[in-house]
């Protein structure tokens, strides 16, 4: 028979012309021209023993003992030893025994996934779209042609298993020590991804494990007995591939090409073959270049097994994958992407799909009931932040990075996210993926887009550290001056590349973003110390850059590590937490349709933190919320009743990129603000999606006139859902002193007398200073002020001392509460160490929650501004 490379004509390489670009992408059957002796071969209804154009002759027919005496020589190459493969062969039939009772329907009819919401209540399928289920007639020969070529060449002539690739499987896994990979055919990857999933999900070590392969031999030794090969080809399109989000090249077809699975052209059948193998890495819509190499591979594949010839080979390689696929997937989105693409990332470790080069079918789409912490209330507003104008003003933001004149694809590269967490148990309630995400193809910034935190990584990598070490308080004084990284000429610059302040304590040296003294933090503990504890806290980029020498006292400012929200939110939700990390997750378990359960989230939190260091940390962050960067410039504010820990973070473009792409000197790359309330921890961030040479020279990099624009999300979500008036338990009287507030505080009423007395605030002095320094500070007095309903009157004005009688019974003088205010004397150095205050209720010796003094009616010098503690 004249095949087709004996018909091959000269073409070049460089395909452009219209007409042959119009052909490859028109109808299958105007490119599929196949020879009168292909079409005696094969009968297109009907593939079974089809010898069709393969290149491979067919196999004599596999008796069933030569299929036993096959599987168990196999067996014993896997062991090495003859008297081991002996034994084996026993396993192998008791294996056989055991899958007795295997309901092979579930091949044809598997059930959809489904997820529950936190209160267990239904939410929706997991798939983005809904199954479009094909027949055989329906599959176009060129469909048929692209996955046979790539994914089993020999499936119209095995019984199942092909031999020789999966004696090449073995001798690469256990000769070459390469792993369990590899070998496995159409059947089984069918049997693997419908009637192994419960085993599968309910045993770790059964996936990669021998007894998983021996159970897919047989089950698929019996599939093929029970079905002809245009049965089981329907069931592997339909069900046991997977397109990222959704399953089945029904639904495929639709959502690339927005028509039926019989109109595909042969282009556009061999890029539906080749994305399964790595869904998400062979997007077109989000990873074009890998997208691109794999659909290459499967024409290459098509050709050398003669289902094409090199002139449609050739043209198919010049067709642009962005032009094969429809633009605008909006229609097709699940109205739940948001956080069902964040579900799918996590079910991806659950069920460790990423390792695996053969996996075909992420599992977890068929035959799961999934429940989550989502509520929906809160997502429905995440969303409503994200997709709307009612809370931030996207508008503006595009405006300052594009100027009035700008596309829709330009506008949306403008992008946030953001993370909530719940402080206590790290389930994630809701998620802000990206803005407007349906337009984006499901891209999910929040939990997939790893930037760097700028100084937003300071608590969790410097001072967590420091205090942990060396159990600082929170008012222990640093010296802002000229700071070098260690052994090197290289100055440690301010963000305002100048002046220093001089001492500070370390709240202040947080609240105002120093770099010098957060680069003398890590240097005090060592990188290794603080790296490792940022690893501890989530950060899961730190531990492997830090085994491979790739991170240094650069990143004490972000710099060469970069963090997801859902990891930054994970992270100051460990100090928001009394030092204990929870893993940020969303997944609470999953059941099989029969409500077994195969995973459940392990609760088990870990101590990172000392709940001193929370505690010291927590007041410094409170602090930082009040009088620092998140309360500065065009920021939105989170409401004064929720008690809230926040630092924000920004990066810089490198030199090269400024002086290269012409990036302004003033642009910011990535903008964040991250906090916590004893309820949420959440995390945002603002930037450019992507930045690349092109949208530097447009844009000129991220506007510095954006830096705002994450705290009005934060503050959207934060303010509708955060409680106020809410307490951090694990800060009481016994630790306030060491966090610099006032500790023990507490009044003592008699017949008449009265007595209040409290602890001091910890004012610590960096090692070394001097005594003129030490007088330069002065000296921390108290003043002591008595409340009535009408007023304030003072009852002392810098007194050294811890406690103060007076006669009388508070109370009966119509005095409400006594309030204590602790400085330093020099008003200066007050820039230091500011005031801070404590209030006792006149009637209870138990401390209450700080309050703002109110306005004295004498002596209008004594603090009358809103109380800061810690």
């Amino acid at each position: 028979m004249e095949t087709r490379r004996t018909k091959r004509t000269e073409v070049k390489k460089e395909v452009k012309n219209t007409a042959i670009t119009q052909n490859i992408t028109a109808q299958t059957p105007q490119l599929k021209k196949r020879t009168v002796d292909d079409k005696k071969v094969a009968n297109k209804k009907n593939i079974r023993g089809t010898k069709k154009n393969s290149g491979v002759k067919p196999k004599p027919k596999i008796r069933t003992i030569i299929w036993r005496i096959w599987c168990v020589l196999f067996v014993m190459v896997l062991i090495g030893s003859a008297a081991a493969g002996v034994i084996l062969t026993s396993i192998f039939f008791d294996a056989r025994n055991d899958l007795v009772g295997i309901d092979f329907s579930k091949v044809e009819t598997p059930e959809t996934t489904k997820v529950f919401d936190m209160n267990d209540e239904l939410v929706a399928d997991l798939a983005e779209d809904a199954l479009i289920m094909v027949t055989y007639d329906q599959i176009p020969e060129s469909l048929k042609d692209a996955f046979m070529s790539v994914e089993d060449a020999r499936f119209l002539t095995h019984k199942g298993i092909d031999g020789p690739r999966t004696l090449s499987a073995i001798l690469d896994s256990y000769v070459f020590k390469n792993g369990v990979s590899g070998g496995s055919t159409l059947t089984q990857q069918l049997v693997r991804n419908t009637l192994l999933m419960d085993k599968i999900a309910k045993d770790a070590t059964y996936k990669k494990s021998e007894q998983r392969k021996i159970d897919e031999w047989i089950l698929s030794y019996e599939l093929e007995k029970k079905m002809d090969k245009n049965e089981i080809f329907t069931a592997y399109v339909n069900n046991a591939i997977n397109y990222g989000r959704f399953t089945g090249v029904g639904t495929a077809a639709r959502r690339y090409f927005n028509k039926s699975v019989s109109e595909l052209t042969v282009a556009e059948s061999a890029l539906l073959a080749g994305i399964p193998q790595l869904p998400l890495e062979n997007n077109p819509y989000e990873h074009i270049d890998t997208a691109t190499s794999r659909f290459n591979m499967v024409i290459d594949s098509m050709y050398r097994h003669n289902f094409i010839m090199e002139a449609e080979a050739d043209a198919m390689r010049n067709i642009p994958l962005a032009d094969l696929v429809i633009r605008n997937q909006e229609d097709f989105l699940n109205p739940h992407t948001a956080y069902f693409s964040a579900i799918e990332k996590e079910l991806q470790e659950i069920f460790d799909e990423d390792e695996e080069e053969e996996t075909t079918l992420r599992s977890y789409y068929r035959n799961y009931k999934i429940f989550t912490h989502l509520n929906q209330e809160q997502q429905q507003f995440a969303n409503e932040i994200m997709d709307t104008e009612n809370y931030v003003d996207w508008e503006d933001a595009v405006y300052n990075t594009y100027g009035a004149e700008h596309t829709e694809e330009e506008a949306l590269n403008f992008q946030g996210a953001f993370t909530v967490v719940n402080t206590k148990d790290g389930g994630i309630p809701a998620i802000g993926a990206a803005r407007n995400i349906k337009k984006t193809n499901g891209v999910n910034i929040a939990v997939e887009g790893y930037k760097s935190p700028g100084s937003s990584i300071k608590p969790i990598i410097d001072y967590a550290p420091l205090v942990e070490k060396f159990d600082w308080a929170s008012n222990h004084i640093m010296n802002d001056k000229v700071t070098y990284y260690s052994g090197t000429n290289s100055q440690v610059y301010n963000y305002n590349q100048g002046g220093y302040k001089g001492f500070v304590t370390m709240e202040k040296a947080i609240a105002d973003s120093l770099n010098t003294t957060a680069v003398q933090a890590m240097q005090l503990v060592g990188v290794d110390y603080a790296v490792t504890k940022a690893a501890q806290m989530g950060l899961t980029r730190a531990k492997p850059l830090l085994d491979k020498g790739l991170i240094g006292e650069a990143s004490a400012l972000g710099g060469g590590l970069e963090a997801t929200t859902k990891e930054m939110a994970g992270a100051y939700a460990t100090m928001g937490n009394a030092g204990y990390y929870n893993k940020p997750h969303i997944i609470k378990r999953i059941e099989n349709m029969e409500g077994e359960v195969v995973y459940e989230y392990n609760p088990e939190q870990k101590q990172i933190l000392k709940e001193s260091t929370a505690a010291t940390m927590t007041e410094a962050l409170i602090y930082t919320r009040q009088n620092g960067t998140p309360a500065s410039g065009a920021r939105k504010q989170v409401g004064r009743g929720v008690n809230f820990a926040a630092k924000t973070g920004t990066s810089s473009y490198s030199q090269g990129e400024i002086s290269e792409y012409g990036v302004s000197s003033f642009a910011e790359k990535d903008h964040w603000i991250v906090g916590y309330s004893p309820e949420f921890s959440i995390a945002g961030w603002t930037g450019l999606a992507v930045e690349g040479e092109d949208v530097l020279r447009r844009t000129g990099g991220n506007s510095n006139d954006n830096k705002g624009v994450g705290s009005y999300m934060i503050a959207a979500w934060m303010n509708e859902f955060a409680p106020t008036n809410t307490s951090f338990d694990f800060i009481n009287a016994a630790n306030r002193g060491k966090t610099g507030g006032i500790g023990n505080f507490e009044l003592t009423n008699k017949h008449d007398s009265s007595t209040v007395s409290w602890t001091s605030p910890g004012l610590d002095y960096p090692g070394g200073l001097s005594a003129d320094d030490k007088a330069t500070l002065g000296t921390l007095v108290f003043d002591v002020v008595l409340n009535t309903e009408s007023g304030s009157i003072p009852l002392a004005t810098a007194t050294t001392k811890t406690s103060l009688s007076y006669s009388g019974d508070a109370s009966r003088k119509g005095i409400t509460s006594i309030t204590v205010t602790a400085r330093l004397n020099n008003e200066q150095a007050q820039i230091v160490m500011p005031p801070v205050s404590a209030t006792v209720s006149a009637k209870t010796k138990e401390a209450e929650t700080p309050e703002p003094p109110t306005k004295p009616v004498e002596k209008p010098d004594l603090p009358t501004e809103p109380i800061v503690t810690g």
